[in-house]
């Protein structure tokens, strides 16, 4: 159809912009979800992101909020012939664009550890980066992950990942027991008694994830904002000594220190 420059009337040509507007927030859903809508294909994902945004439609100004509530709604409205595990994969995307957003913290190193002495570890505290999540996921969605988002079948499994950032770069893994609750507990916060803070003392912020209860923990995004998360390094052991053999507990929670420091993911201490 040729279109002649002054053809359309101003309802006209206001209706053209708002198909742009919406066509637009749909390929942002798309680039914010490639392996779900890869998954579903382009015509059955263009049809549930718009069913999604007729559904939820965004109250946030910037629209890097408007997949914020996508994976519930694929959970709510599995499409047909799509996998089980389409939702929690959809969730572990949104987490990676989350960190990728969060702000940058100055990390903790081994250098900063050894400035402290061994009889003072317990009191050691630790906080975790803006850059951090937790999801809880009823399939290991991490598995496919490298593969071109094409696998359609997975045994479901309860799992617990760790998705986090370092600098441009976007990871996750999972977590065993003990890890699990030590970081709960880091982002959760186990201590708050006025003490000051690291470039990483952010506010806690859990929020539910999913119409089963999956969660994201996250900090808050300001390093400025007031200490509620953290834990001292005594707080991690017995976290950890839920899980495993007393015994084994400090020496398990040395190594998982040890893990966080070379993953980078706890904030280094205020200057």
């Amino acid at each position: 159809t040729e279109h002649r420059r002054g053809a359309l009337d101003a309802d006209g040509k206001i209706g053209v912009y708002v198909q742009m507007y919406w066509m637009r927030i749909v390929d942002i859903l798309r680039e914010d979800f490639p392996r779900t809508a890869t998954l579903v294909g382009d015509d059955r994902f263009r049809t549930l992101a718009r069913d999604y945004l007729a559904a939820t439609p965004s109250r946030h100004p910037s629209l890097r909020h408007v997949g914020d509530g996508f994976a519930d709604f694929v959970a709510a409205r599995l499409p047909a012939a799509a996998p089980e595990f389409l939702a929690d994969l959809a969730r572990l995307e949104r987490a990676r664009v989350d960190v990728f957003d969060a702000p940058d913290a100055d990390v903790l190193t081994i250098a900063d550890v050894r400035q402290v002495a061994i009889e003072n570890w317990g009191d050691l505290r630790l906080w975790p980066i803006p850059a951090l999540r937790v999801l809880e996921l009823a399939w290991p969605v991490h598995t496919v992950w490298p593969d071109d988002a094409t696998v359609t079948t997975l045994a479901p499994a309860a799992t617990t990942l760790r998705v986090w950032r370092d600098e441009y770069r976007v990871f996750q893994a999972p977590m065993d027991a003990s890890e699990c609750g030590a970081l709960a507990l880091l982002l959760r916060g186990a201590t708050n008694d006025g003490q000051d803070g690291a470039g990483g003392a952010l506010t806690d912020g859990t929020v539910q994830d999913g119409a089963e209860g999956n969660v994201a923990t996250s900090p808050a995004a300001s390093p400025d904002a007031t200490l509620a998360t953290g834990a001292r390094f005594s707080e991690i052991c017995a976290a950890v000594a839920a899980a495993v053999p007393p015994e084994e507990a400090a020496t398990q929670a040395a190594a998982l220190l040890l893990r966080w420091i070379e993953d980078r993911l706890l904030a280094a201490p205020a200057s």
